[in-house]
C-alpha cells in the first residue's frame, strides 16, 4: 500500500515478525467544540484530517476523544468501537486488517469513570495475517479533570478483561488530564496495568490551543515494547480550522524485539511474577528505565 508517513514512521512495517514488532498509535482529542459550535469547519475538517492519519501513519489502534459526530465512519481497513456517557465520547479505532476484538465472551469492557461521564472502551484484540497468533488489550479513555482521582471503573474493567481473556499485553492511550507532575507510571499503575516493560510516549504539550498549550494531558503507553518514539502532530503549527480547547494528537510508535514478539504472542501470559519484592517493584514503575528511550 502506498503512503507518506513522516520522519521516523517512513518504512514502518506493522507487522509481527520473527525479528521483532512494531504497532503504530495515535491519541487526539480535537475537543467538543470543534463538532457542537463547528466554527470555520472544523468538524468535517478535523474528521478529514484524522481519516488522513489513520491511513498515512498506517495506525494499528486510535482514541479519538470527543468525536461528537455518531456518524463519522473511518476509512476501509479500519473500524470503530464507540462509548458515549451522556455527552462525553471516546471511539477505539483498529486496523481491521491486522486486527479483530476477540469473540470470547467479556473481551469487551465499556464504561464512565464517572455517573455518566468520562467514556472508556477496553477491547481485547486478536491478530490477522501477519499478526495471525498475537493477542493484546487496547484501552481507550477519556479522564476527568486534574484533581478528580477516580480511576476504579476504569481499573476494574481492564483487570476483568485481562482475567477473562488470560491476556496481559496492554496498550493505553488516553488524554489523562494529568499535569507533568504525573508520571506516565503513576498513570500505569491507577489502572493497575499488568506488569511488563513499560514505555510510554514523551510528555510533550498537548493541550490546549486556548492555553497556548502548556500541558501534557495527551498519553499513550504499554507494557511490553523496547522502545516509543513520539511525534506531536500539528508540532509546526495549528490548522486555521482548529478553535477551542483543541488538542495536538499524538503518534507514536512501539517498537519490539524477537523477546517482546513472544510476550506479544503469549499475550504477557507467559511472564514470570515479579517476586523480587518493593525494589524491583520500583524500578518497573521509574521513569529513568523507559526515559532514554524517547529520543529519536
Amino acid at each position: 500500500m502506498s503512503r507518506s508517513p513522516p520522519l521516523f514512521f517512513l518504512l514502518l512495517p506493522v507487522v509481527l515478525l520473527q525479528e521483532g514488532t512494531a504497532l503504530s498509535l495515535l491519541q487526539w482529542n480535537p475537543h467538543w467544540q470543534c463538532f457542537a459550535q463547528d466554527k470555520d469547519g472544523c468538524e468535517a475538517s478535523a474528521e478529514e484530517y484524522l481519516t488522513t492519519q489513520l491511513k498515512a501513519l498506517d495506525v494499528d489502534f486510535a482514541n479519538i476523544v470527543e468525536l461528537e459526530d455518531s456518524s463519522y465512519a473511518p476509512p476501509a481497513g479500519w473500524a470503530a468501537i464507540r462509548q458515549q456517557c451522556n455527552l462525553d465520547v471516546t471511539v477505539l479505532i483498529y486496523n481491521s486488517a491486522r486486527w479483530k476484538p476477540a469473540p470470547i465472551s467479556r473481551s469487551t469492557v465499556k464504561g464512565c469513570m464517572k455517573p455518566n461521564d468520562r467514556a472508556f472502551v477496553v477491547q481485547q484484540f486478536d491478530g490477522l495475517g501477519a499478526s495471525a497468533g498475537a493477542k493484546l488489550i487496547a484501552v481507550g479513555a477519556h479522564y476527568p479533570h486534574s484533581g478528580d482521582r477516580e480511576r476504579g471503573p476504569l481499573k476494574d474493567a481492564l483487570a476483568a478483561t485481562v482475567s477473562a481473556t488470560d491476556t496481559k499485553a496492554v496498550v493505553f492511550m488516553a488524554d489523562t488530564n494529568e499535569e507533568a507532575s504525573v508520571t506516565s507510571a503513576d498513570v500505569a499503575l491507577e489502572v493497575g496495568m499488568p506488569k511488563g516493560s513499560l514505555v510510554a510516549s514523551e510528555l510533550l504539550n498537548s493541550c490546549c490551543l486556548d492555553i497556548s498549550y502548556i500541558r501534557p494531558f495527551d498519553r499513550i503507553l504499554a507494557n511490553f515494547g523496547s522502545s516509543m518514539q513520539t511525534q506531536l502532530l500539528f508540532d509546526q503549527g495549528i490548522p486555521e480550522w482548529a478553535h477551542g480547547q483543541f488538542h495536538k494528537p499524538v503518534a507514536v510508535k512501539l517498537n519490539g524485539a524477537a523477546h517482546d514478539v513472544r510476550q506479544l504472542l503469549l499475550g504477557l501470559s507467559a511472564l514470570p511474577s515479579n517476586d523480587n519484592g518493593a525494589e524491583a517493584e520500583h524500578f518497573w514503575l521509574g521513569e529513568a528505565h523507559t526515559e532514554d528511550l524517547f529520543m529519536v
